[in-house]
């Protein structure tokens, strides 16, 4: 029988040499387990793990858990861009503020709020509607709304923004009528328009699991794509590659091949951008032709504004813009006129008008004698027109008004 006996934790061999009646019996601890203390695994400092004697508490063993490189714990992205404008992005680790990663992150795209009217439309005058960017209140958009008595002739629905996983796009159709006036409606989320960024390692794979990798899409942080990491021992006989996002003239494509072994183990590069994977809107009509010249029709991606492509607009032989001009001057003894020139060809010619004839006004009898005297021979058989105050014709002090009367007046110098 033993009796006395105490419970001393070996130092190397972990046993519990037993004392009793002179006499050891070494056996080993009943270990509780392992146990994961107070301090995590961070990527900056060593966890710690402690094992716990079964008979005696108070007797303990700890050793330390290696650094896992890849422990962050990242905050959001943070970086300079713009609604219209891309630009570098950073995210830092919330145990470690040096620890701290880059990536290039898209545009934002407009946040359009509802239109405003800002100007109420008339029977013969368009008014307008301006609508304000949520992320830029600087970025505003225009449009015409129609005078009162225009009836629209729509134009075909073209895609003008494209949708995200979390924001809706846009449609807009013009009027064949007047190119300022414009109509818009939202299209659908699209589900699988994310934003994805790099793949993270979340678990490392050993030689006989497989570890994981995990990708967050920039739009929303809950959407998360996953993938597992072959198992160490393992080697892939990968399949072909399959393009699983398209790529644009802006960013780039994905294409993932997939391990005929394990269909989970999966592989992805990117797709080099494509700079005539354009998403273009509908024409619109930035110059317009005349009788003379050829016009000009844009059209603007949706993925880059700065990406444009024109076309020409045949001439219109009709696009006259006419204007009244004297060709012939009037005179005291003849009618001018005026004919409608067209300001693009001064051989285009539409409409004429008489200018009235010249009315002299004189002073008196004599002055009238010596205007006539000036006049050159009038050899037609147009009177002259003049205008002569009554009291110039010795009608008395009382005589007021005047006297408008014709003379012919054949005049040889």
């Amino acid at each position: 029988m033993d009796v006395g006996i105490s419970c001393l934790h070996h130092p190397v061999t972990g046993s519990l040499p037993h004392t009793g009646r002179g006499q050891q019996h070494a056996r080993p601890h009943p270990p509780v387990g392992r146990v994961v203390g107070n301090n995590p695994c961070h990527l900056y400092k060593k966890g710690v793990e402690t094992k716990v004697c079964a008979l005696n508490a108070t007797y303990k063993e700890t050793r330390d858990i290696p650094i896992n490189p890849a422990a962050h714990q990242w905050g959001n992205w943070v970086g300079t861009v713009t609604c219209t404008t891309a630009g570098e992005g950073t995210r830092t680790c919330a145990l470690n503020s040096e620890h701290t990663e880059t990536r290039q992150l898209n545009a934002l795209g407009h946040e359009w709020g509802a239109w405003t009217q800002t100007k109420a439309p008339t029977e013969t005058e368009d008014g307008e509607e301006v609508r304000t960017c949520a992320h830029d209140p600087t970025q505003k958009e225009t449009r015409a709304v129609a005078a009162l008595n225009h009836t629209h002739e729509w134009g075909e629905w073209a895609l003008t923004t494209d949708p995200t996983c979390t924001r809706a796009g846009e449609e807009t159709r013009i009027c064949t009528l007047n190119a300022n006036h414009k109509e818009t409606r939202p299209t659908a989320i699209d589900p699988r328009a994310h934003d994805w960024g790099e793949w993270e390692q979340t678990k490392t794979p050993t030689e006989t699991a497989d570890g994981e990798e995990v990708r967050t899409c920039a739009h929303d942080s809950t959407h998360k794509e996953s993938r597992a990491v072959a198992a160490l021992n393992h080697t892939h006989e990968w399949g072909n590659w399959t393009q699983t996002t398209a790529p644009t003239c802006t960013t780039e494509g994905e294409e993932e091949r997939i391990c005929t072994l394990n269909a989970s183990h999966i592989e992805t590069q990117p797709v080099a951008v494509d700079p005539t994977a354009h998403n273009w809107g509908a024409w619109l009509q930035t110059t317009a032709p005349t009788c003379t010249t050829a016009g000009e029709d844009t059209r603007t991606c949706t993925h880059n504004a700065a990406h444009k492509e024109t076309q020409p607009v045949a001439i219109d032989p009709n696009a006259h813009d006419y204007e009244w001009v004297v060709t012939t001057s009037a005179t005291y003894i003849a009618e001018g006129v005026e004919t409608e020139i067209c300001k693009h060809d001064s051989t285009h010619t539409r409409n004429t008008r008489p200018i009235p004839q010249l009315i002299y006004t004189a002073s008196g009898i004599a002055d009238l004698g010596t205007w006539l005297s000036s006049q050159p021979a009038n050899t037609t058989t147009t009177a002259y027109k003049v205008k002569l105050n009554v009291s110039d014709l010795g009608g008395g002090s009382n005589t007021s008004g005047s006297l408008g009367f014709t003379l012919n007046a054949n005049i040889t110098k």
